[in-house]
């Protein structure tokens, strides 16, 4: 999946290796730019590339990386060039 394609859906759900997570933030950068998802704090995904999947924009593949954790959501980004 391509950055404008998921930019276009910032709130929506996903699901990220069967985990579901929900797009925050879309920033824009160049030609591609950084997608901000939030999941669950109790199944932790890992650096890698997992299968994503929305209702309108079908399945794919999208390298995330685990950037935090709060009081209720752990963090993850994927960054598009």
């Amino acid at each position: 999946m391509e950055f404008a394609q998921l930019a276009a859906h910032v709130g929506e759900e996903f699901t990220l290796a069967g985990v579901p997570v929900t797009l925050t933030t879309a920033t824009p950068a160049g030609a591609g730019g950084s997608l901000v998802f939030e999941g669950p704090l109790d199944r932790p995904l890992d650096q890698a590339t997992h299968e994503i999947a929305h209702p309108v924009l079908g399945d794919g593949l999208l390298f995330v990386v685990p950037v935090g954790a709060g009081a209720s959501a752990r963090t993850y980004e994927a960054v598009f060039n």
